[in-house]
């Protein structure tokens, strides 16, 4: 009688390579493709924050615009490693260009947008004109009476 041991990372390694192999062996693929990188938008003082997560992405390529009411931010991470597709054991890195488009509220002042790179996270600043701040709106809770059962009385 022959067993035969399932081994989950063997299989899951072959399967990583198969999966590799397939997707980038002719046909035209390669590693690079459109992404979006997450963002994060909050207040922080007088100002709207827009952060984005883009580490490998060099800050020098990347095009920040404001027009209108539409911040645009576009850039790209680019494949700059040696390694032949069948070295591969698999991947979760997107390479390749991206472009988000974030609508603004009214209210920021467009001509003091500031923008800074840190360790792969891009912060752009909005500041807002004094007095728009967002103002929180409570909810009137309003209580229902409670249903009685009938045979509660």
């Amino acid at each position: 009688m022959v067993h035969n041991r399932w081994s989950l990372f063997a299989d899951l390694s072959e399967l990583n390579r198969e999966l590799i192999d397939r997707l980038y062996s002719g046909g035209g693929m390669s590693r690079t493709t459109a992404w979006a990188p997450p963002v994060e938008s909050f207040y922080q003082g007088n100002n709207l924050m827009v952060r984005v997560f883009v580490p490998g992405v060099d800050p020098a390529t990347v095009d920040i615009k404001v027009s209108g009411n539409l911040l645009s931010i576009k850039g790209e991470r680019k494949f700059t490693y040696d390694v032949r597709d069948n070295q591969y054991l698999f991947t979760e890195v997107v390479y390749g260009p991206f472009e988000r488009t974030i609508t603004l509220p009214e209210g920021l002042v467009f001509d003091q947008v500031k923008a800074k790179y840190t360790h792969g996270v891009l912060d752009i600043t909005l500041p807002i004109h004094e007095g728009v701040l967002p103002r929180k709106v409570p909810i009137e809770i309003e209580q229902s009476p409670q249903p009685t059962l009938a045979g509660n009385r």
